[in-house]
C-alpha cells in the first residue's frame, strides 16, 4: 500500500476522524478513528500538514496489520459498551454527568481477553465482567481513568445485526 491509495481525510471535533482509502481489492473503505487515536492523529496532522497521506498510511497499515495479527478480517464482532458515571452521595449511588462521550465500541478479541468469557454472547451488562471493558484501549481517557461507580451497558455487534444482553444489577 503507497499514499496514492489515502482517498481521503476527514478531521471531526478532535474526537473522531475517518480515512478512506483503496484497499488491495481496489475498493473503497473506510477506517473511524475515535476517541484517544482520533485525537492523536489529529494532533499530529496539524503539526505535519504535508504529511497528511504518510501519516494515515501509517495508521491504515498499523489498524491492517492488528487485523491480522488476531485473525479477524475486518472485525466481524465487537461489543458496544455504553459507560454510565456514577458517584455515591449520602450512602446512595446516583448516576452524575459524564466528563466526556460515553459510547465505544470494542472488538471482539479484546472484549473477551478483558472479561474472561469464552463468547461474546456470554458477556452480560452491568456485570463484574461487564465492569472491565472500561479499561479497553478505544474507552475514552476520562473512563479508563474513572475512580468512582459505575456501571456498563454492553450492546453486541455482529456485522449488521445487535442485540443487547441484560442482566438486571442486583442493589
Amino acid at each position: 500500500m503507497t499514499e496514492e491509495n489515502i482517498a481521503g481525510i476527514y478531521t471531526g471535533n478532535g474526537w473522531v476522524a475517518s480515512i478512506l482509502y483503496w484497499n488491495a481489492n481496489g475498493e473503497l473503505e473506510t477506517l473511524d478513528l475515535e476517541y484517544d487515536e482520533a485525537a492523536e492523529f489529529i494532533e499530529a496532522v496539524e503539526a505535519n500538514p504535508h504529511q497528511r497521506k504518510a501519516l494515515a498510511l501509517r495508521v491504515v497499515t498499523a489498524h491492517m496489520e492488528a487485523s491480522e495479527m488476531d485473525g479477524s478480517e475486518g472485525a466481524k464482532r465487537s461489543v458496544v459498551v455504553d459507560f454510565e458515571p456514577q458517584a455515591t452521595i449520602n450512602g446512595r449511588i446516583v448516576e452524575v454527568d459524564p466528563q466526556g462521550p460515553t459510547t465505544f465500541t470494542v472488538d471482539e478479541a479484546e472484549a473477551l481477553k478483558i472479561t474472561g468469557c469464552a463468547k461474546l454472547e456470554a458477556i452480560e451488562s452491568r456485570t463484574y465482567a461487564s465492569d472491565g471493558l472500561k479499561d479497553a484501549r478505544a474507552a475514552p481517557r476520562w473512563i479508563r481513568q474513572w475512580s468512582g461507580p459505575f456501571d456498563c451497558d454492553i450492546t453486541l455487534i455482529e456485522k449488521d445485526k445487535a442485540w443487547t444482553n441484560t442482566q438486571e444489577k442486583e442493589s
